[in-house]
């Protein structure tokens, strides 16, 4: 005697529900039977909550993970018997029933392997309980507009057009492990307070009888309270929206494959994802992947995954937040243009290992982007999981107008050959890969070769990118190597306005003429310029040059810290020309006045013809008239009168004094030590040198 299922009042509840259904169905099948032998095994099952399989052990399955075993397709349903078959309206009659919380158990509705005739229409319908169809084939299509379900789950089911808008779902809404949809799919509005997991699920957006798919999947102004998974080669046809919705978990597309022949696979503008997305492990997408005006809690994770748009964008990130890192790395690979313009970045962008390849075109754009944090290109031999770690490869421009960047990391030699640096701000260089003053200069000529292979008319240098490395080198301790980069900037200017120049004769010959005058000029100064290289590399020549550098440094270093302080004490200088003004009136006073010869100024200046005159008046004079006459020697006026330039107090141009070590050694030192003096005082008032801020 085969041994009872359930309990007694399970049992008691199952005979009702079916009484209740052939009451409602009474006479409605072809025979005039009320209901279908898998009919009644359903609402048996459900009334003693167990999961009802329609299917035999040797029957084809939907289920994946059956589907090798049986050798089953996805559309074997076609071929199913009948008593796999289940009538959309009595699974409806089952939902929205006003009898069904009490005939169910908290299990709800566990139906696998059944085929659903008809429209299954749950429009508006509240099921309190969870309805679970595995392995279930809905090829009639699946209404379930602003319904309400405690647990809905789809798992390997095939489904022709679903539309589930405005659905909420009190848990998980669940469509993976195979599931399938052909044709419209919408989720749009919904409210999912669980996770929405489509791992393993796939969305083709066409039926049978199309030819083009448009969007495989409607998910725009979705709600979730956890996280979405699109993992275990999750698989769409057609693009994917999900714009302007708000994910408070992860968005998880690892391993995805997504196909279109429209412009989008998948569209996340105007979301909101609480921790990270993840587009890695083998993700790939064959169009644009755009994540314009996305807001992300974490970082975005592309490491291992293909984007591909050979035709356009193929990963637009323009205007969007990330607070995390941004790892487009370890095997990330983009066949058309990776745009980042305009985001924010708030823990890097590293991009070793990546390849960026768009060779007619931008491969890279982070055109007013912030990256607080460092901008990685390169790997100097970091293993990860035993695997060596190689720098970005870029084929194609990389524009970094009007970024800003915390810190370069980079390979000098990993960039293309077009880099567009105009308003790019960075504040530091890694030391480790500063690379040599030469290599840095040859860095910013890939942004002025740019507008001079598109013919730019009367094209100049922009002098901002080398502004700025030469004000990161001089940050960093690299005072030559900053004015190296100044130089080069105002030749590469002269050179451009030359060649502007040249450009406007309408001489075809004089141009010719004047072009080989200049390159041979340039192959002298090259010629030049490398004879001064090879000496300056002599042993001797450069240990006598250090010398004299440290020398003349070191002077100028303690002599500027000395009577300026450094550029900090801006007063100190107009202590030392009082001082220095004291000392040469001490040293002049040593001196009688008829020590001093008055000597006429040589100069033709005023003063000259002035003192010409007195002359011509001491012919006529006697030599004590001559003298009253003569202008009286005062020395701390004449050691004023010597010690500041530019000013005349009628001394200077009258005396001077006597041959001797005054003359010769102390008054010469007197006149350059005021010029140093009142120079630095004059610029350190108006703060035409400045220290740097600390």
């Amino acid at each position: 005697m085969a041994k009872k299922r359930g309990t007694a009042g399970q049992r008691r509840r199952a005979a009702e529900l079916i009484r209740l259904a052939r009451a409602e169905f009474k006479g409605s099948l072809e025979n005039g039977r009320d209901l279908k032998p898998g009919e009644v095994k359903m609402l048996r099952g459900v009334a003693l909550g167990e999961e009802v399989c329609l299917a035999s052990n040797n029957e084809t399955k939907l289920h994946w993970n059956t589907a090798s075993q049986c050798g089953s397709s996805w559309e074997c349903w076609k071929t199913w018997n009948s008593r796999r078959d289940i009538r959309a309206i009595v699974l409806r009659w089952l939902c929205v029933s006003a009898h069904e919380a009490i005939f169910t158990e908290p299990s709800g509705v566990a139906l696998r392997d059944a085929r659903i005739h008809g429209i299954l229409d749950l429009d508006g319908a509240n099921v309190a309980f969870r309805v679970g169809l595995f392995g279930c084939a809905i090829p009639d299509g699946f209404r379930a507009i602003s319904a309400h379900f405690a647990r809905l789950s789809l798992d390997g089911s095939y489904l022709m057009n679903f539309d589930f808008s405005g659905i909420t779902v009190r848990d998980d809404l669940s469509l993976r492990n195979g599931f399938q949809s052909f044709g419209f799919a919408s989720i749009r509005g919904a409210t999912i307070e669980g996770n929405l997991d489509c791992s393993g699920g796939q969305f083709h957006g066409i039926a049978k009888h199309q030819t083009s798919a448009k969007i495989s999947l409607r998910a725009d102004q979705i709600r979730v309270r956890e996280s979405v998974f699109l993992n275990d080669k999750f698989h769409s046809t057609g693009e994917l929206h999900f714009m302007n919705s708000r994910i408070s978990g992860n968005f998880e597309c690892s391993t995805a494959k997504l196909i279109s022949k429209n412009i989008y696979t998948l569209d996340l503008s105007n979301s909101h994802i609480e921790h990270r997305l993840l587009l890695d492990q083998g993700f790939y997408s064959n169009g644009t992947v755009k994540l314009l005006n996305v807001s992300i809690g974490g970082g975005l994770d592309c490491r291992g995954g293909i984007f591909e748009n050979t035709n356009g964008c193929a990963l637009d990130m323009s205007q969007s937040t990330m607070r995390g890192n941004v790892l487009l790395s370890l095997g990330f690979t983009s066949k058309g243009e990776t745009r980042i313009s305009g985001a924010t970045i708030g823990s890097g962008l590293d991009c070793r290992g990546g390849k960026f390849l768009n060779p007619d075109g931008n491969c890279l754009v982070l055109e007013g982007a912030r990256i607080s944090g460092a901008l990685i290109t390169v790997s100097k031999g970091t293993k990860i999981a035993n695997n060596i770690i190689e720098s970005a490869e870029f084929a194609g421009a990389v524009s970094l107008r009007f970024s800003q960047i915390d810190l370069l990391f980079d390979d000098l030699s990993t960039w293309p050959r077009v880099v567009l640096l105009t308003g790019c701000i960075y504040e530091a260089i890694d030391p480790g890969f500063m690379g040599t003053v030469a290599d840095r200069i040859e860095w910013l000529s890939k942004s002025d070769r740019f507008y001079i292979e598109h013919g730019v008319q009367d094209y100049l240098p922009d002098p901002q990118p080398y502004k700025q490395l030469a004000k990161v080198l001089r940050s960093q301790g690299h005072e030559e190597d900053a004015r190296l980069v100044m130089r080069a900037c105002a030749r590469s200017r002269a050179i451009a306005r030359f060649n502007n120049q040249i450009e406007k004769i309408n001489s075809p010959i004089l141009n010719k003429r004047i072009a080989q005058l200049f390159r041979f000029v340039q192959w002298c100064l090259s010629i030049l310029s490398q004879i001064l290289e090879f000496a300056i590399k002599l042993p001797l020549i450069r240990q006598f040059i250090s010398l004299m550098t440290w020398v003349l440094r070191g002077g100028l270093r303690v002599g500027y810290g000395a009577i300026a302080g450094h550029g900090y004490n801006r007063w100190r200088p107009f202590a030392w020309m009082v001082g220095l003004i004291l000392l040469g009136g001490f040293v002049f006073s040593g001196y009688r006045t008829g020590e001093f010869s008055g000597e006429a100024n040589p100069k033709p200046t005023v003063m000259q013809q002035t003192q010409a005159r007195a002359l011509v008046d001491v012919v006529k004079k006697t030599e004590d008239e001559w003298l009253e006459s003569y202008p009286a020697f005062r020395p701390l006026t004449y050691s004023a009168d010597a010690f500041l330039p530019l000013v005349n107090l009628h001394q200077e141009s009258y005396w001077t004094p006597k041959d001797g070590w005054v003359k010769r050694l102390y008054l010469p030192f007197h006149i350059l030590a005021g010029w140093v003096v009142t120079t630095l005082a004059a610029v350190s008032v108006t703060g035409l040198v400045r220290h740097e801020k600390e």
